[in-house]
């Protein structure tokens, strides 16, 4: 895998200016968008500062901009702002920011003018306790924006929960924070380090060869912070200090992942159904010929659905075992759809049913009561 590698880093110029402790985050914009951001900036804010880089808020004509600029303005410094615009000008994606221009003289010096929106890191989120759902489908679009970047060319290399913004609104995930060639970061990994608890083991060793599979470590990394309990035997796959031994790339994990979650679902409602047909049955008992046949039709229910409680054991052992049948298991979720259908239907037929026995049986016995009671009648009148 030859896969141009690009990291992340932020970029800072220090400025006497109030601080604050909102986080920044960004919304997509078309890549063709229009906006006047030129001109005077005013209420400056630094939202955050880095070894090489800060950022500031700003605002113009009612409107918030987020400008990133350097700290000292040195040469290399400049060069990097310069390589992180020419990379993110030409991405355009729902969970990327979108930059609006590069600035020379903007109120903080030179720097990257872009969008501003406010939210939380993901290590603020998970602090929420959010649900299993919510989790999943944040974890979800993580993995839809670091493939989209990886098609572009372009290695993250410091995946972790602070360079993730959760928006406040929608709980949208976007990623920050990269931008530099293969050369500059080399160069920051050899003199200033990378995020040791989520790097890769190749890149702490500071390998000349870095892929996506370095990513993949570090999303091991945060899948597992997302669900400590769940999805184990995927984050081990990531976490594997043998790069050869994880994903070959986010595309092949997130459909992988996605058929867990899929499976999960169909076994839990088929349990589910089993225990609600078991109960039926239990409570009904056995009255009549027409109550033996309704049951003899909920123990074939129960019997479908342990079926497909087994097929569905089948599919997530087969696909965890091989990747080569993926085509398979689109085919497999449909024709669980198609038993799910089934069995809803039949279990509407059976409820049908029950009502109509139970409405005979009513009949009959308020027929036998009226009988007995006319015949006493006659006996004592």
């Amino acid at each position: 895998m030859n896969t141009k590698i690009i990291t992340i880093f932020g970029i800072a110029k220090p400025q006497k200016v109030k601080s604050i402790d909102r986080k920044m985050s960004e919304t997509f914009r078309p890549i063709n968008i229009k906006c006047d951001v030129s001109g005077s900036y005013t209420d400056v804010v630094l939202l955050r500062e880095g070894a090489m880089s800060a950022l500031y808020r700003v605002s113009k004509g009612g409107k918030y901009f987020a400008i990133k600029t350097t700290k000292d303005n040195l040469a290399m410094q400049l060069a990097m702002l310069q390589r992180e615009y020419d990379l993110s000008i030409k991405l355009s994606h729902y969970h990327l920011p979108h930059v609006f221009a590069l600035e020379a003289h903007s109120p903080v010096g030179p720097g990257i003018v872009m969008e501003y929106i406010d939210g939380r890191n993901l290590n603020e989120f998970i602090a929420e306790n959010p649900t299993l759902e919510e989790r999943q489908r944040v974890f979800a679009q993580l993995l839809t924006v670091v493939a989209y970047i990886h098609k572009n060319g372009i290695i993250h290399n410091d995946l972790k929960p602070e360079n993730i913004l959760i928006t406040h609104i929608n709980n949208d995930v976007k990623l920050l924070d990269f931008g530099l060639s293969d050369t500059d970061a080399y160069f920051l990994t050899k003199r200033l380090g990378c995020t040791r608890n989520y790097a890769s083991p190749e890149l702490l060793t500071q390998c000349d060869d870095i892929d996506a599979r370095s990513d993949i470590y570090s999303l091991g990394k945060i899948m597992k912070q997302l669900f400590p309990k769940k999805y184990r035997s995927y984050w081990q796959k990531c976490l594997q200090e043998d790069r050869d031994k994880r994903w070959d790339n986010v595309e092949q994990l997130h459909r992988s992942w996605n058929r867990a979650r899929l499976l999960w679902r169909y076994m839990t409602i088929g349990v589910v159904a089993v225990v609600i047909i078991t109960m039926a049955i239990y409570m009904i008992g056995v009255y009549s010929t027409e109550q033996q046949v309704l049951i003899d039709s909920l123990a074939i229910a129960r019997e479908d659905a342990r079926l497909a409680h087994v097929e569905a054991n089948e599919a997530k052992s087969n696909a965890l075992l091989t990747q080569q049948r993926l085509d398979s298991v689109t085919q497999l979720q449909q024709t669980e759809e198609m038993a799910k259908q089934r069995f809803i239907t039949t279990r509407d037929s059976i409820v049908a049913e029950m009502k109509e026995a139970f409405k005979r049986q009513y009949d009959k016995t308020t027929q036998a009561i009226k009988y007995h009671i006319a015949i006493l009648h006659i006996k004592f009148f």
